[in-house]
């Protein structure tokens, strides 16, 4: 499975990465978590959020915005996290099966 940087630029309080799909982001959020490693889905399309869908238009899907969504994974980054938690994430990411950097 491969896992795709999504930006290589430090944006200083996220690390995303892209999988291929929303069953490879489920797999792989569960493989972190299983290690230690609280890593998150991104986030909800803005047009589908339950605060902003009443000014959204029915029946206007954003699929690009939707698909990315669902295959976007929000590493930890603050701080608070030393090298050695780095390391751990790094290494919690490299033993996922099948991915590649």
């Amino acid at each position: 499975m491969l896992i795709e940087l999504v930006d290589r630029r430090d944006p200083a309080h996220l690390f995303p990465l892209r999988l291929p799909d929303r069953a490879g982001r489920d797999v792989l959020i569960a493989h972190l978590r299983a290690v230690g490693v609280n890593a998150v889905f991104q986030y909800v399309p803005l047009h589908t959020a339950p605060g902003v869908r009443r000014f959204a238009r029915p029946g206007s899907p954003c699929p690009v915005t939707e698909d990315m969504a669902a295959r976007l994974v929000r590493l930890p980054l603050d701080g608070a996290l030393d090298g050695e938690g780095q390391g751990r994430v790094i290494d919690a990411v490299r033993s996922f099966g099948g991915a590649q950097s």
